[in-house]
This record gives C-alpha cells, structure tokens and sequence, in this order.
C-alpha cells in the first residue's frame, strides 16, 4: 500500500523509514519529546522547577506514568501567569489578548517569541487568563 505524505513526515520526525514505522516508534518518540519538554521546562519556567522538585523527566518509563504529575489549573496559571514563562521577559516579542466569546471565561493573554513568527516551526507559545482588570499583567 502506498505511503502518506503524512507518514512518510511522522517517520522522518521519529528517525525511521516509512515501512519500518511502528506504534511502538511513535509512542517511544512521544515519551522522548515529553521527557525532553518536562527537562526544558524544569530547567527555565520557575512555575515548573517549584511544582515539580523531586521530580525527574527520566520517572515517566510510560506515558501512563503521566498520572503521577501534578495538575495544572486555571488558578495557577491566573495566579503565577509570569512564572510559567520559559524566556526572558525581554524575549517575548508579541503579547496578545484574547476576549472569549464565553461571559464566564476570564480573557487569555498570549505571549510568544519572534522567532515564531519568524520561522516555519513554532516555538513556546504561553497562554495566561488575565485577572478581570485588563490592565493588570498576568
């Protein structure tokens, strides 16, 4: 059966030639990029290195192992929206914000880096419900 566009990507992206693709391929690329996310994060969102001390990228033998990590919630992300920032604050090139069509949901600010809009492939994008006051930062 002929190949994909799309597979022939998902095997470049996971290193493997497109007949020799698997599930198994996949699902080891997904907990290789997760692992690789979670150190990242660790490493730079100050968010992240307080709610996860203890924590190493290398405990999730699975994704399944995923359960075992904390949730975070709209509050958090309200309360500590800067510090889930992964950049510089002098990095951040655009600052959006986001009225939802929702009366009960608080707006979104965005904030994302130039080389986003500058490059074919996203970079860290961070999204933040603002306070009801527009002008305050998140």
């Amino acid at each position: 059966m002929k190949k994909t566009l799309l597979e022939h990507w998902i095997a470049d992206k996971v290193g493997r030639r497109t007949g020799d693709l698997t599930g198994n391929d996949i699902g080891t690329y997904q907990l290789e990029q997760l692992r690789a996310t979670i150190e990242y994060v660790m490493d730079h969102s100050p968010f992240y290195r307080k709610r996860l001390r203890g924590f190493s990228a290398t405990d999730l033998g699975t994704i399944n192992d995923l359960a075992f990590l904390p949730f975070t919630t709209p509050q958090d992300i309200r309360t500590h929206g800067p510090q889930f920032l992964c950049v510089s604050q002098s990095e951040i090139e655009r600052v959006v914000t986001l009225l939802l069509p929702v009366a009960s949901e608080l707006p979104r600010r965005v904030y994302s880096l130039a080389r986003i809009w500058n490059s074919p492939s996203i970079s860290f994008i961070t999204v933040c419900p603002l306070s009801s006051n527009l002008g305050k930062r998140c």
